[in-house]
């Protein structure tokens, strides 16, 4: 059976598509301030507690970005705020959440007046060629789907399922990795990757591979650690990879390292030395 990728735990998810605890007046002010427009759309409805489920939906869809769940209790600070906006008392909202056909005519009625756009497969193609440039640059999960998340807010587009930002954050991921090993090692000769190999080897009275002596700290500040920075330069310039052509993205160490802990080949090793090498050139 193959081995299920997942970017996010169910707990990381849970808290991105929820309303933060730690949500302050300011917050509430920013995100759930009604204009003029909204105040305009919400009195076309006569009943207090269809006022106010009308203003919570459209709350919702704007941050955190997917519909309100009537099973689901709105902060009271929020539900208090929205309701002074509108003049009604935060109790009638009980009456509204027991009434699906009228929740899912105001959710249809939002989307078409302020132009709340479904999650689609155009929007799928679209989202996953902006968020290439970030994967690009980093391969951790909660920095991708917190990009992806904002960014569909920004264009009014609702939160798709979870799996769905899941399988689009891992697809994008993966492509960016691949562009990535491609780049490493596309320049590479026969013999350069027979060299690659043997960072894996242990040689004869040896203890430990040549990989792992090259990740080892050099020391304090002093010249017998100045001595081992040079050789292991020296070392790294033997593989003849100055020519190779790495991208712009990757020209930092953390994101070097990223790559040989995902995958132990040549591609990673490439990534490594040239990494490596740049850090010492620092040091």
């Amino acid at each position: 059976m193959a081995k299920v990728v997942v970017l996010l735990s169910p707990d990381q998810w849970a808290k991105l598509l929820r309303i933060p605890d730690s949500f302050s007046e300011r917050d509430i002010t920013r995100y759930y301030s009604l204009s003029a427009e909204d105040l305009a759309a919400i009195e076309q409805h006569r009943r207090p507690q269809n006022r106010l489920g009308f203003t919570v939906q459209l709350a919702y869809l704007r941050f955190p970005g997917r519909p309100w769940d009537p099973q689901e209790q709105v902060p009271p600070a929020i539900l208090t705020y929205l309701a002074e906006q509108i003049g009604e008392a935060p109790d009638v909202l009980a009456d509204y959440a027991t009434r699906d056909p009228t929740r899912r005519e105001h959710l249809y009625d939002i989307q078409r007046v302020f132009e709340f756009h479904p999650f689609t497969m155009q929007a799928y193609r679209d989202l996953s060629r902006w968020l290439m440039p970030i994967a690009l640059s980093t391969d951790q999960g909660i920095v991708l789907v917190e990009a992806l998340i904002e960014e569909l807010r920004v264009r009014h587009v609702i939160l798709p399922a979870v799996s769905t930002l899941e399988r689009l954050g891992w697809e994008t991921r993966r492509r960016a990795q691949q562009q990535v090993f491609t780049t490493l090692t596309q320049g590479l000769s026969q013999e350069q990757r027979k060299q690659l190999d043997t960072l894996l080897v242990v040689p004869t009275d040896e203890r430990r591979t040549p990989l792992a002596w090259l990740r080892e700290p050099p020391g304090p500040g002093k010249p017998s650690s100045f001595l081992k920075v040079i050789e292991r330069l020296r070392y790294i310039h033997s593989f003849g990879l100055d020519h190779l052509q790495v991208l712009p993205a990757y020209h930092g160490a953390g994101t070097f390292g990223q790559v040989v802990l995902l995958r132990r080949d040549c591609i990673s090793l490439v990534a490594f030395l040239l990494g490596e090498s740049m850090e010492l050139v620092v040091i």
